[in-house]
């Protein structure tokens, strides 16, 4: 079998990110396999996974950075003397754009014997310049690329269209998920919500992608009925002052809970009573597996891909559908709490194959590889 030695290339390793929940999930299986692990990320961000990087030897490379981002006229060069001087074996891509065909153009330069795109979401494209951004960049990554994978068969499609691609499963710790009581007695007591309180969640980025005003339209509604409900939303983004302004302009303020971002998002789980995410698109949308993980039941757009369907929480709504019509939905499987049938999806879901303890997706496919 040849070097196992791994390049993955990230925006960052910041917590509350699909792409490195992905990547840390399987990075212990990796290390114990005897992997080197290395990562090149674009932006500095604080994340507590620094610390076990170090441990473990993994190399840690930040591209030269001006004004908080990347400094352009350096980045090609650093990426090539990161590349060229470690004979790494697997390049594992997981950005789109420009650094994401720059480490691919690099690793073909120099012959890595496997070069990996990984699918995180489906094409969308918000208007030309991002269409032909697409064909630019991503276009021309994949032809640099022999090997792919995607988070979802619907994300893979998407971008890859008729090559051949392996799924690879986002994989949660299932058992740190399950239901505890006390999490969400606490959760509840911390934030002012009362035990008889209806209470919608979320756990998102505040972006375009995660339909952030169309949330706060569909709690107005909710509200008018349910008047004891509260929202609880744990993520940050760009969109923060428009959202905070969007809830102010419907005196909200008080209703809806916002979070920050949030290091453990099981309390938060816990405390909810329905999840929603009416996503304008996704390539798997993980947090729905969290959330069933948790015994939550969960309201989705139908363009979040049917593999989150893995028990009979999960319901899909199109967005055309009124925001009364989708708060009349949610009310309408609005149940009393049962402690126990919270704590029973945990097994269902482990038996999905969203385990992190018992998915080998990665690992199999990288051995495969490195094997043939």
């Amino acid at each position: 079998m040849r070097e196992k030695k791994v390049l993955f290339m990230v925006a960052n390793i910041r917590v509350s990110n699909g792409v490195t929940s992905v990547v840390m999930n399987n990075y212990d299986k990796l290390i114990k396999d005897g992997y080197q692990v290395d990562f090149c990320a674009i932006y500095d961000r604080p994340s507590p996974y620094f610390d076990k990087l170090k441990e473990c030897g993994s190399n840690y490379y930040l591209l030269p950075q001006k004004d908080d981002k990347p400094d352009e006229e350096k980045v090609y060069s650093f990426i090539e003397d990161i590349i060229s001087k470690n004979n790494y074996t697997i390049v594992h891509n997981h950005i789109l754009g420009r650094y994401g065909l720059m480490v691919c153009d690099i690793a073909k330069k120099y012959k890595v014997p496997f070069r990996i795109f990984h699918s995180h979401n489906p094409n969308y494209f918000e208007n030309y310049k991002q269409l032909i951004a697409h064909y630019v960049f991503e276009k021309r990554s994949l032809s640099r690329c022999n090997g792919f994978v995607a988070c979802s068969s619907f994300a893979g499609k998407s971008l890859f269209g008729k090559r051949d691609f392996t799924v690879i499963k986002n994989t949660i710790d299932v058992n740190k998920f399950a239901f505890d009581i006390e999490k969400r007695n606490a959760f509840r007591e911390e934030n002012g919500i009362a035990e008889d309180d209806f209470v919608l969640g979320t756990v998102c980025r505040y972006t375009f992608q995660k339909n952030p005003m169309f949330m706060v339209d569909i709690f107005e509604k909710i509200l008018q009925k349910e008047p004891n409900a509260k929202f609880v939303w744990a993520g940050t983004g760009e969109l923060e002052n428009q959202l905070k302004e969007y809830i102010a302009s419907k005196n909200l303020q008080d209703k809806i809970i916002l979070l920050g971002n949030c290091s453990d998002t099981v309390p938060v789980y816990c405390g909810m009573d329905a999840f929603l995410l009416p996503s304008r698109f996704e390539g798997m949308g993980f947090v729905f597996i969290e959330a069933q993980a948790c015994g939550v039941k969960c309201y989705a757009s139908d363009v979040v891909p049917k593999d989150t369907e893995i028990t009979d929480l999960i319901s899909y709504y199109p967005l055309n559908l009124s925001s009364e019509k989708w708060a009349d939905e949610i009310l309408k499987g609005k149940n009393s709490f049962d402690e126990n049938v919270r704590k029973s999806y945990n097994e269902k879901v482990i038996k999905s194959g969203y385990d992190t303890d018992t998915n080998t997706d990665l690992i199999d496919f990288y051995n495969k590889l490195l094997k043939d």
